[in-house]
């Protein structure tokens, strides 16, 4: 009986110091290395393209970085971290942090490194509107620096504050995008209605209401700046 006992618990050592022999060596909870392992989890459980998961970079870099070389690029145009969880709350209201215009990115052309932002949306008293940028017009340099294909995320971490556009506007006459003089804009805390559009047309006596929501917000009205 002695003997079995002990058969059982060398057994039981011997499996729990394989379990631990498998697990990553613990890390301080508050470090680089505990966002990047929760990131890396989670996305195994709910990513969409987790078959093309890319391969991740050091588990000590900054995580968004790290979150970045895990995404499915281009084809993935969606995901997004934020470091700070009030943003992304604010994010959720229509409140964020910005000058107020969206944009598409493009490599300028196939023999190119240069990558060029077109302006998709400008938001009403935003200080883009102010400067009277508009849909269509085509961002090639962000305080002075052309965006490339190398540091357009870095540059575009610049727009949250202060920063230059040189850009491109199409000109009917010349048939061509001509170039325009710089705008310099600065950030704001900027409160959008989702409720874009609404209007009614009627049609044949018949009566049609057209509503253009721009983006789901969690809620509006009293305390949410909108």
């Amino acid at each position: 009986m002695k003997f079995t006992k002990s058969l059982l618990l060398i057994s039981l050592m011997l499996f729990t110091f394989s379990c631990r022999e498998d697990e990553p060596p613990a890390v301080d909870p508050g470090s680089n290395e505990a966002v990047n392992r929760w990131i890396s989890d989670v996305m195994e459980q709910v990513y969409y393209w987790l078959d093309d998961l890319g391969t991740p970079i050091a588990e000590n870099s900054n995580p968004e970085d790290y979150f970045e070389s895990l995404l499915f690029r281009p084809t993935d145009r969606f995901s997004a971290i934020y470091p700070d969880y009030q943003e992304l709350i604010n994010s959720l209201n229509g409140v964020n942090l910005e000058a107020g215009y969206e944009f598409i990115l493009y490599r300028e052309n196939q023999s190119s490194n240069n990558v060029i932002a077109e302006i998709s949306y400008i938001k009403k008293n935003s200080p883009a509107a102010n400067a009277e940028l508009r849909r269509g017009d085509v961002i090639n340099k962000i305080n002075g620096t052309q965006l490339t294909v190398d540091n357009f995320r870095e540059l575009l971490g610049e727009i949250d504050g202060t920063h230059t556009l040189s850009f491109l506007r199409f000109d009917e006459e010349a048939q061509g995008f001509v170039a325009q003089n710089d705008v310099t804009l600065t950030a704001v805390q900027l409160a959008e209605n989702p409720n874009f559009l609404d209007t009614v047309y009627t049609i044949n006596n018949e009566k049609i209401g057209y509503v253009v929501y721009h983006f789901f917000c969690s809620r509006t009205g009293a305390g949410s700046g909108l």
